[in-house]
């Protein structure tokens, strides 16, 4: 048995706990928080790298695709002198100088069939290609890169067979052997354009896998100092928020009680201002419906007492006096029924008044003669009163 009322003690205490709308606001703003942190952290450490290297291929596959179409225009554009040399037309030339920009940043090669290179631009920012090396000179200076490097010429062959290709380097199942000493890695991105030419752009990848192992390293205390600030905040906002309500609870309260005076001081402008303005306006009219009762009341017992008194006399005089006197009692007597007859519709009046009240019927208006009404008044007030005197005995 105990370890069934357990559980029950609990959600029970639980239930306690969020029976206020404060702890709640203030549970959503925490639960919130911690939603948005989670987001953050995914957004700047899970998917940076990702999100980068697809904006990197994007940029490359851009510029390989306005560089493939001006080859693809021209068709067989090279020719060779007689040293060997490779002619390429003023057109084609001027036309790929107009796209320079789209270079800012890598390094472009084309090659034809025979997977020597035929265009070339290097402008690498860390000047470090893995495709095509800069072996240093005996003076320590940096001499052309290695445009037929071993790698490169693989890496053309292999687009002749396989056609397109987008990878990172190094990569071993692109390119066995090659290796990064200094750490370096590029984006490649490689084209075969109608088995004539291989086109090769590659870029450098910044270490924003660094930059995210920062990030992460920094979140336990950015949660840590977010969640106190979070639980602060919503504390403040909570008692701010739930101040107007607790005033208009307290004032309901004042009403149960029989203090219809009590009114709320709206705090703003807004549905919470609305409603402390509705409970005035119902405090208002429960404090005149409230009067209005007791002068009801009063009244109706008023009337009341009239008849009740002429009933009582006149019976209490059939009873001792008037017994035997036939003509005496038939008056008395009528005026019996008389005054049983108004009670009874005083009686009738105040129930369908109730009935009324309570919605159970519906008011039918009629129109009628008020100084009609205003002339009967003052003669049924006398004839009431004159009975309402001692009863001849």
């Amino acid at each position: 048995m105990k370890q069934d009322k357990r559980p029950a003690g609990a959600a029970v205490k639980k239930r306690r706990f969020f029976n206020r709308i404060s702890r709640k606001l203030m549970l959503f703003v925490v639960l919130m928080s911690m939603v948005l942190l989670a987001l953050v952290w995914l957004l700047s450490v899970k998917l940076l790298e990702p999100m980068y290297n697809r904006r990197v291929l994007a940029d490359l596959n851009h510029a390989a695709d306005v560089y493939s179409a001006i080859i693809e225009k021209y068709g067989k554009f090279e020719s060779f002198d007689k040293s060997g040399g490779v002619h390429i037309p003023s057109d084609m030339m001027e036309e790929i100088m107009d796209n320079r920009g789209l270079l800012a940043g890598k390094c472009f090669e084309v090659a034809g069939t025979d997977c020597k290179v035929l265009l070339h631009l290097h402008q690498l920012q860390s000047d470090q290609c893995l495709l095509h090396p800069n072996p240093l000179s005996q003076l320590m200076e940096y001499s052309e890169p290695q445009w037929n490097s071993t790698a490169a010429v693989n890496l053309r062959a292999t687009t002749f067979v396989l056609g397109d290709l987008n990878f990172t380097l190094p990569d071993s199942r692109i390119l066995p052997g090659l290796e990064s000493t200094s750490g370096t890695r590029q984006m490649v991105v490689c084209r075969n354009i109608n088995n004539q030419y291989s086109l090769i752009l590659s870029t450098d990848l910044e270490r924003v896998g660094q930059a995210a192992d920062v990030i992460s390293a920094q979140m336990p205390i950015i949660a840590a100092v977010l969640l106190i600030v979070s639980i602060a905040g919503a504390y403040v906002f909570s008692r701010w928020f739930t101040k107007p309500i607790s005033a208009i609870s307290r004032a309901a309260r004042e009403m149960a009680r029989g203090n219809y005076k009590v009114r709320v001081t709206p705090q703003a402008d807004d549905e919470l201002g609305a409603l402390a303005g509705d409970f005035n306006t119902m405090a208002r009219e429960v404090g005149r419906t409230s009067e209005l009762q007791r002068d009801l009341i009063a009244n109706v017992s008023h009337d009341l007492r009239t008849p009740l008194t002429l009933i009582k006399g006149y019976a209490e005089t059939v009873r001792d006096l008037t017994g035997d006197n036939k003509e005496k009692r038939d008056e008395q007597l009528s005026v019996i029924v008389d005054e049983t007859d108004r009670l009874s519709g005083l009686v009738n009046s105040v129930m369908e008044l109730s009935k009324y009240s309570s919605g159970t019927e519906k008011l039918n208006p009629v129109q009628f003669d008020l100084a009609q009404l205003c002339d009967e008044v003052p003669t049924a007030t006398r004839i009431s009163v004159s009975r309402a005197a001692t009863p001849s005995r």
